[in-house]
């Protein structure tokens, strides 16, 4: 795949029924997308990108059935760290009606949150009274 300006790769993230992303930024991209995702982290020293994976799929699955959850910590470890991820496919991908209702909600909840500049506005003004 030829590199995507990020307008380009967005609408790609957007038209896929499942996105497997590597690095931070377009793990973020991925997330905004609402689909079901796979994220790569790049290798850190000290396992340290291990400890990302896990913190966010630790968050990411709360209140996520435990099959489902189960399926995604699975792929995302094997994707990440031993390469079996043929082994764990079929589980997660037979779960993907559950893991789009999961990544929407996710997304909602982000959406929620707001924008980095208004909240920092926000904060401010309520420093400033």
């Amino acid at each position: 795949l030829a590199m995507l300006d990020q307008d380009a790769y967005d609408r790609l993230l957007w038209a896929c029924d499942c996105n497997f992303v590597r690095g931070e930024d377009s793990f973020v991209r991925a997330q905004w997308a609402g689909k079901p995702l796979i994220w790569q982290a790049y290798r850190q020293k000290e396992n340290a990108h291990g400890a990302k994976i896990e913190a966010f799929m630790t968050l990411y699955c709360q209140g996520m059935a435990p099959d489902c959850a189960g399926a995604l910590r699975q792929l995302w470890r094997a994707w990440n760290e031993d390469g079996q991820a043929s082994a764990a496919w079929p589980a997660f991908w037979s779960r993907r009606g559950r893991l789009t209702e999961q990544a929407t909600g996710w997304l909602t909840r982000l959406q929620a949150i707001g924008d980095l500049a208004g909240n920092l506005v926000k904060f401010c003004n309520g420093k400033a009274k």
